[in-house]
């Protein structure tokens, strides 16, 4: 071995060159550090299997040095509770403890960190760490060198006020040159919602804002949230579909001003884009609502100009079918008077036309009722089982005669809370409605299933009533079902004929439903048949004791005294025709001032009961009742007035009642429901007789 003299010492030629490699290696390491130095104010190598670390080097003025705190973790805690600001201290010792720095370096093998700090000795207080993945033969360490960045930070926050003050120049010109134009202007990126870059103070008012940054928070910035919901997806389909062809569209939809109500503009826009590619959308916003309002009121005009048309042409010819029909039958009884069997026949269908014609005006003005929202619907208990049960009387004489079969799923009597309270007239209309038409569009020998069922709330105090009715008829295709609900629509232009419709029936029903706060559904197909479900509902009346239908006792009307209050001659004389027919004695009187005189001059229960118009020139019919009710007489608020009247709707019955009045008959006046009320009078008289 070869040998070199040091001093005293004697050094083999190995030894010398491991020490001079030693000496260049730590003359390399010294030059590094030297050089991070410049850059980075403290370095940190941290053994990540034990959390020993040793500061490499470390600035004068810095924060951080040697304070022989033997673990990095607890070292970092000390650091960031000394020096590092309050809202990111947790965030510190996160970030720099060594297992979150171990589990970083499985995914990459170095990364940084900012956080601020006190200022130190320097005036520094912003701070970037470099975290370097490092290897050697003992294990993984981490090299940590810490950099101020306070001059970056100072240079970012410098361009950043000279790009505003840009953007602010920019936009001051912008507000000059938009000013000018008649009406508002935006900038939208060219992005999913195209979100607004610029927004003019004249769009911002157009919309009632206060500021364009007012408009702009209230939508979030793009036009997705601004624009109504229902026209989002047109409008922009028609401004895409406009780009296709060109650089620039023109659509009409509506804005959400800022009270949340809408507002029609027309948007023009154009597309910009950039040398570097970016693409803007520069829009101009005009104020379309006034005339876009006048157009909308226009066209809903002549649309319902157009209705009325239709309507007065459909009721035109319905009214004049049955009544072209009466004044044939009636030419044909006054060309044979003495063919008695044909005078008969003929009668016989000129009452059956008189009906059709009589059911079609009760409709039409059932249906102008109801589509008059000023008028509310008349509610009172009732009894279910008892309505069903007339009601099932009712259509089962029409299915009898149509040769269809009718089965009832359920009852009125099934119900677990039969008394409820709601308006029978209108519910027994919908029932009658829904069933004849089951039976009048049904095959020959077809049938009808009625399914009635009610749905209790939890606290018993309401319910839900559903009626399904199903039947086994011509049925209806699915465009006729879309027009079901329309006035005088029926599934072909000759059912009105072949069947006797007057195509009111479901839209009366449609109309009831929803008045009375029900849903209504139609399914069905040609040639196979239609159900009808409807569902009401109603409060349950509590503490009613169950209702009696009252019989229908024999009585003898012979002897009977009636006042009869009508104006019109003829209804007069057909009214007096038919009391006198059945012996009763009839007193007439031709106004309501009239009938207060009579019944005032004659003795006490010399009337049995009083038929009273309502329409009546001095005196009406309601305004003649109330004077006779407070006339004094001493049975002045017993004897029992009959309100006969054209007036028939649920409102109309109870004005009757708050005047006074016991009953409500229909005009034109049907002899059996005359005779028969004056019988109710009568027998109730007997029995308190």
């Amino acid at each position: 071995m070869i040998q070199a003299r040091r001093g005293d010492w004697f050094v083999d030629e190995e030894t010398a060159a491991v020490e001079e490699g030693s000496r260049a290696t730590s003359g390399i390491r010294d030059c590094a550090l030297f050089g991070l130095s410049l850059d980075y104010t403290i370095a940190f190598v941290l053994d990540l299997a034990t959390d020993d670390y040793e500061i490499v080097f470390s600035q004068a003025t810095n924060h951080a040095q040697e304070n022989h705190i033997p673990k990095f973790t607890d070292y970092v805690a000390k650091y960031a509770e000394d020096f590092v600001v309050p809202g990111q201290r947790e965030d510190f010792r996160r970030e720099l403890n060594f297992e979150t720095i171990r589990g970083r370096f499985e995914s990459r093998s170095d990364y940084h960190y900012a956080f601020e700090t006190v200022p130190n000795a320097a005036g520094l207080a912003h701070f970037q760490a470099h975290i370097v993945k490092e290897y050697d033969v003992d294990g993984t360490f981490a090299f940590l060198g810490f950099r101020s960045i306070d001059e970056i930070l100072a240079k970012e926050r410098y361009y950043q006020r000279q790009l505003q003050q840009a953007n602010d120049n920019l936009k001051r010109q912008l507000d000059v040159i938009t000013s000018a134009l008649p009406g508002g202007v935006k900038i939208s990126n060219d992005d999913e919602t195209y979100s607004f870059k610029y927004v003019s103070e004249q769009f911002a008012r157009m919309l009632d804002y206060d500021s364009p940054a007012e408009l702009v928070a209230a939508c979030n910035g793009n036009i997705v949230q601004l624009a109504h919901p229902e026209d989002v997806e047109t409008g922009i389909a028609d401004a895409l579909s406009q780009y296709a062809v060109q650089d620039h569209y023109a659509t009409t939809y509506r804005m959400r001003c800022k009270d949340g109500s809408y507002k029609y503009i027309e948007d023009r826009g154009r597309k910009f884009v950039s040398p570097e590619g970016v693409v803007e959308h520069w829009n101009l916003i005009l104020d379309k609502n006034e005339l876009m309002e006048k157009t909308i009121a226009l066209e809903s005009e002549r649309l319902a100009n157009q209705s009325k048309s239709d309507f007065l042409s459909r009721m035109s010819h319905d009214m004049r079918t049955p009544l072209n029909g009466i004044i044939g039958l009636l030419d044909i009884c006054a060309a044979h008077p003495e063919n008695r069997e044909l005078v008969d026949a003929s009668r016989a269908k000129a009452k059956i036309a008189a009906d059709h014609l009589l059911s079609l005006i009760n409709d039409t003005l059932e249906l102008s009722k109801l589509e008059n929202k000023d008028v509310s619907l008349y509610e009172e208990v009732f009894y279910a089982p008892k309505l069903v049960e007339e009601l099932e009387t009712i259509v089962q004489m029409r299915a009898d005669e149509e040769g269809i079969s009718i089965v009832y799923e359920g009852c009125g009597a099934d119900l677990p809370h039969p008394y409820l309270v709601g308006s029978p007239l209108y519910i027994e209309q919908i029932f009658l409605n829904l069933v004849t038409n089951a039976i009048k569009y049904n095959r020959e020998g077809g049938s009808v299933r009625c399914a009635l069922s009610q749905q209790v709330s939890a606290d018993e105090k309401s319910c839900l009533v559903t009626l399904r009715v199903r039947d086994t008829g011509i049925g209806m295709s699915e465009d006729f079902l879309r027009d079901i609900y329309k006035p005088f629509v029926q599934a072909d232009h000759g059912a009105r004929s072949t069947y006797k419709g007057t195509g009111l029936g479901m839209a009366i029903v449609k109309n009831l439903v929803d008045r009375m706060g029900g849903t209504i559904s139609v399914k069905s197909a040609l040639g196979e048949g239609t159900e009808v479900i409807v569902s009401l509902p109603f409060e349950i009346a509590e503490g009613v004791g169950e209702a009696k239908k009252p019989g229908q006792p024999d009585v003898d009307l012979h002897g009977m005294r009636v006042l009869l209050v009508e104006d019109n001659d003829l209804n007069r004389e057909i009214a007096s025709f038919i009391l006198k027919d059945k012996g009763v004695n009839v007193v007439e009187a031709i106004d309501g001032q009239q009938a207060v005189s009579m019944f005032s001059k004659k003795p006490a229960h010399y009337f049995d009961a009083i038929l009273m118009d309502i329409m009546m020139p001095i005196m009406d019919g309601y305004e003649a009742t109330r004077a006779i009710r407070a006339c004094g007489k001493s049975d002045a608020r017993s004897v029992p007035i009959i309100a006969m009247t054209a007036n028939v709707f649920d409102d109309d019955r109870h004005k009757s009642e708050s005047a006074g009045m016991d009953m409500h008959l229909a005009k034109p006046i049907d002899a059996e429901a005359l005779v028969s009320a004056l019988e109710s009078v009568q027998a109730c008289a007997s029995s308190r007789a």
